[in-house]
């Protein structure tokens, strides 16, 4: 077995397709993953991925239905599907043989912006370079999603997109479903962000004089209304702008548009109550996002 023209990666069994106990999966980072015959020792077909695969899994169809799409897991339910991942930044479901994948996630690289280019150092190019690429990738429990580690020590757990089961038409699709921080490294800068909270925690108190009018009173009850901060800016050392919630401090944001690390940041509150968010980075530039929760992307820049 010695059709790899490089590092082997990852391995993995297709179980759950025809004869899939006698099949061997092989991926590297040659860009193709092989099928093998486990009795012959044989190659059976070979995959071009076009990038170096650091992980690669197999799928059951009928427990990744969702991301591999009911479309093809019913017109094909026999074969081997598996998953990708690599130096590209893109996670990519492929079938055995096929010559394209049949549904791949969002770019890395381009959700972060490291392909608008801009003035940096060779540090930046080593923070981009780390941020945009996956060093490995694994089935979780269920068999329903995978999780993917980047180079910037980011976990992403990666999933169907409910929006599209639920609009039907049996299309395969993988969306970050949740993401965890496994490193920060150096925090060089942090502010809350204000008007960012949810709810307000109002100290009531019953009122004595009960001639008092409206206005008095729901100046009074303003003044002793406190908004709680419910989100933390942190500057970690990295392109990305990190969004933390206090309460758990779990990362609830993880907002792209630098090309090099972020080396200050600051917050305001705009002129119509909206918050603002300042940053500065080693890649020359000042930028401005508008803060709008959880969800906030790139283009709120």
């Amino acid at each position: 077995m010695r059709e790899h023209t490089s590092s082997v990666t990852s391995l993995a069994v297709p179980t759950a397709s025809k004869n899939g106990s006698e099949k061997l999966l092989s991926a590297a980072r040659d860009r193709v993953v092989h099928e093998w015959c486990s009795k012959t020792y044989k190659r059976l077909s070979t995959t071009p991925t076009h990038e170096a695969c650091e992980g690669m899994a197999a799928l059951d169809p009928r427990r990744a239905r969702g991301m591999i799409g009911a479309a093809a897991a019913d017109a094909k339910p026999d074969a081997a599907y598996f998953v990708t991942a690599g130096d590209k930044g893109i996670v990519r479901i492929w079938r055995v043989g096929s010559a394209k994948p049949i549904a791949r996630g969002n770019s890395l690289k381009e959700e972060s912006g490291l392909m608008t280019g801009g003035a940096h150092d060779g540090d930046a190019e080593g923070d981009e370079a780390a941020a945009g690429s996956f060093t490995s990738l694994q089935l979780n429990a269920n068999g329903d999603g995978v999780l993917a580690v980047t180079g910037d020590h980011r976990l992403l757990f990666y999933g169907p997109d409910d929006a599209l089961d639920d609009a039907g038409g049996g299309a395969g699709s993988i969306v970050v479903r949740r993401e965890l921080i496994g490193n920060t490294d150096e925090i060089i800068a942090a502010a809350f962000l204000p008007g960012s909270g949810d709810e307000d925690e109002e100290e009531e108190e019953e009122e004595a004089d009960v001639g008092q009018d409206g206005d008095e009173k729901r100046r009074k009850r303003a003044a002793k209304t406190k908004k709680r901060p419910r989100a933390l800016a942190v500057a970690t050392n990295s392109a990305l702008l990190r969004v933390f919630d206090p309460s758990t401090m779990a990362c609830t944001a993880a907002l792209p548009g630098h090309a090099g690390a972020i080396l200050s940041l600051d917050a305001s509150v705009g002129p119509n109550g909206e918050c603002l968010v300042i940053t500065g980075s080693r890649d020359h530039t000042v930028r401005c996002v508008l803060y709008t929760g959880p969800h906030t992307t790139a283009s709120a820049w």
